[in-house]
């Protein structure tokens, strides 16, 4: 089985209205002491995942490129000593295209890095000020050549659908920009979270989140185009041309084992899931004094390894493993009864053992996945 470390950095240069991850305004770039924090949880978890071999790394935020050279270095370095990592494995870097010029890309790139994510949210002025984007549409585009120029053949591109004032033309024009330059595209519906600024500002009457409709017509329009451009959808939000899908991603939806570096992270290893300490400053402290930063843990039962193995691989265009569900001798109950519903409404479709989501059930992945569930819970009752 696959295995990747999610390194988290939760520090941006401002918090989006939008965002409810674990991140942090800060000036100044990623205090030290968080870095060095980063390398202690790094030695404390190399001891229980002795034996394992890595084949993915992936630095998210917040904005992991406000690391300096050489706290990336360092980083880096430490993972290749404490862990055994692929030669060839993908290592990807989130970035806002503000953060990045081309000597820090050139660095990043020397290090080992060899896959950005890049955060565009849109080619469009006025839909990046509304999202409270530091950057604007030439410096997107500016930091996609720097990419390319300082060595990166998997650059991947992050589009908002929903922004205020988002429109099919506008998404269009941002989409057409995009595809002849990236080769991955992720594509994420605007939500409005608890805790953010946004929904602050919609309790006030300030903003109108989008409604389901647009969004189903915006996805619906750039599922389109991303396949007309010669880009396959390998899960709900991603698009990739060729062989540029992140592999790290698919250990989350294919519920592989990974480890979580970083304030807030996340890990799951054989049916255990933890958490760490997500205030940055409690978890270097908690670190500092020889502490376990681990917030949060817990064994997954066998009712809730099958409710995720639902959820999640039916994100996916492999689908879900019927036979892995004991499709066999719950075929004759109401799991069943309830794929051929889907299959006959056009929402799913079945090819051997797998179920995987048709175009139009895909919007409604949430909701099927919960029916399966029920069936598939109710069967094995």
């Amino acid at each position: 089985m696959k295995q990747g470390i999610y390194v988290h950095v939760p520090f941006c240069v401002s918090k989006c209205p939008y965002c409810s991850f674990s991140s942090y305004a800060v000036r100044g770039g990623v205090p030290q002491a968080y870095a060095t924090a980063i390398l202690r949880d790094m030695e404390r978890e190399a001891r229980d995942w002795e034996g394992s071999r890595f084949t993915t790394v992936y630095f998210g935020g917040g904005t992991p490129s406000l690391l300096s050279t050489g706290q990336a270095s360092a980083v880096m370095s430490a993972l290749r000593e404490r862990f055994s990592i692929d030669a060839r494995a993908e290592v990807t870097l989130e970035c806002n295209p503000a953060t990045v010029d081309r000597e820090a890309l050139s660095a990043f790139r020397q290090i080992g890095v060899n896959r950005l994510s890049i955060g565009v949210q849109s080619l469009n002025a006025g839909e990046l000020v509304a999202l409270g984007r530091i950057h604007d549409p030439a410096d997107a585009i500016d930091a996609i050549a720097l990419s390319r120029a300082a060595g990166f053949d998997h650059i991947s591109a992050d589009v908002m659908l929903g922004a205020p004032g988002q429109t099919e033309r506008s998404l269009t024009r941002t989409l057409e920009g995009l595809v002849g330059v990236v080769d991955h595209v992720s594509v994420y519906m605007l939500t409005v979270e608890r805790g953010t600024l946004f929904h602050t500002m919609a309790s006030r009457g300030l903003l109108s989140p989008p409604e389901d409709r647009l969004l189903a017509d915006l996805y619906e329009l750039a599922a389109e185009l991303l396949a007309s451009s010669g880009l396959s959808r390998y899960e709900i939000s991603n698009w990739a041309r060729g062989d540029h899908r992140c592999e790290h991603n698919m250990l989350y939806w294919e519920r592989g084992d990974y480890l979580g570096i970083g304030a807030g992270s996340h890990s799951h290893r054989a049916g255990r899931r933890y958490s760490k300490l997500r205030d940055p400053d409690r978890y270097a402290r908690s670190l500092a004094s020889g502490s376990v930063a681990v917030d949060f843990e817990e064994n997954l039962t066998a009712e809730q390894a099958m409710l995720e193995e639902v959820l999640l691989t039916l994100r996916t265009a492999r689908g879900l493993d019927l036979k892995a569900l004991a499709w066999g001798s719950a075929a004759r109950g109401g799991l069943r009864r309830k794929v051929g519903d889907l299959v006959r409404a056009g929402y799913a479709v079945t090819y051997g053992k797998r179920l995987t989501l048709s175009p139009k059930g895909l919007l409604l992945h949430d909701e099927i996945s919960a029916e399966i569930a029920a069936a598939l819970s109710a069967t094995a009752a």
